[in-house]
């Protein structure tokens, strides 16, 4: 009994600090938890992030379609686009990157430099140029490489493509499936490149609204998102090890004690 008190005593606090250790505060948990739901007062969202479209840079992949009145003319002007997309890596061959230099290579009009401008400003200009070709013709283009990549603790990590012109923080998350529940909300890191080719981070926090006026809420094509774990994923990987080490404690504490206690009573039944 007694080396089963001491096992006891010695394991108790061990125990409780892993408990207490691994639990997460619900508060930490809540997006926007600093909403007044009783007086639903709006968010706040970032307006001038809103309204900042996305510029063209090298490498990035363009999907443009021609449309004018001559069908002959539109399967030569189209011929990029002659089948119907299975995936997104058709979206990458079949459409036009742009070079090093900022120029993609069209029918027709041969080398056009697209960077620094927007998908509206390439459709207008291209529009402008091809109507000194053809009557009634008019341009689609969009950018078929907006993607960002989710890393950390996200149900379904990865990277996620966009079809859309614009992708809030809360909307990639919801792409990625939400959040595990040992995602830290409160810590959540944003990678941008930015167009000089440099990297800038940024810290969001979605439990609070504040996050909403960031010029990150809104991300950018090739954006990285990644949530850190709270240090209680730890012991949630470790708990198998911990249960069998603990197991194997309390089977070497039970067979110490039945022979502690089979000593005994071979001693008690020793002649005197």
């Amino acid at each position: 009994m007694m080396h089963n008190k001491r096992a006891t005593k010695t394991f108790l606090p061990f125990l409780l600090l892993l408990l207490l250790s691994s639990c997460i505060s619900h508060k930490d948990m809540v997006y926007l938890q600093d909403v007044d739901d009783a007086n639903m007062a709006p968010a706040t969202i970032n307006e001038a992030a809103l309204r900042q479209p996305y510029k063209i840079r090298p490498y990035d992949n363009l999907t443009i379609k021609v449309n004018v009145n001559e069908e002959s003319t539109i399967d030569f002007l189209n011929q990029n686009l002659s089948s119907v997309s299975s995936g997104e890596s058709d979206l990458f061959f079949k459409g036009y990157t742009v070079d090093d230099s900022g120029n993609v290579d069209l029918p027709l009009l041969g080398s056009i430099n697209v960077q620094g401008l927007t998908t509206e400003q390439i459709k207008d200009s291209l529009d402008a140029k091809y109507a000194d070709h053809y009557n009634q013709v008019t341009t689609t283009v969009k950018l078929s490489n907006f993607r960002v990549t989710m890393l950390g603790e996200f149900m379904q990590p990865g990277v996620h493509y966009v079809f859309e012109e614009k992708l809030t923080l809360l909307q990639a998350v919801g792409m990625a499936g939400g959040m595990t529940e040992f995602a830290n909300a409160t810590r959540v890191k944003i990678l941008r490149e930015t167009e000089s080719g440099k990297i800038k981070k940024a810290y969001l926090n979605l439990g609070s609204t504040d996050v909403l006026e960031s010029e990150y809420f809104f991300l950018r094509p090739n954006d990285v998102v990644y949530i850190e774990p709270y240090k209680a994923k730890g012991f949630q990987v470790n708990a198998a090890t911990l249960s069998l080490a603990l197991t194997a404690v309390s089977l070497v504490t039970v067979m110490a004690n039945l022979a502690v206690t089979l000593m005994n009573t071979n001693n008690n039944n020793q002649p005197e």
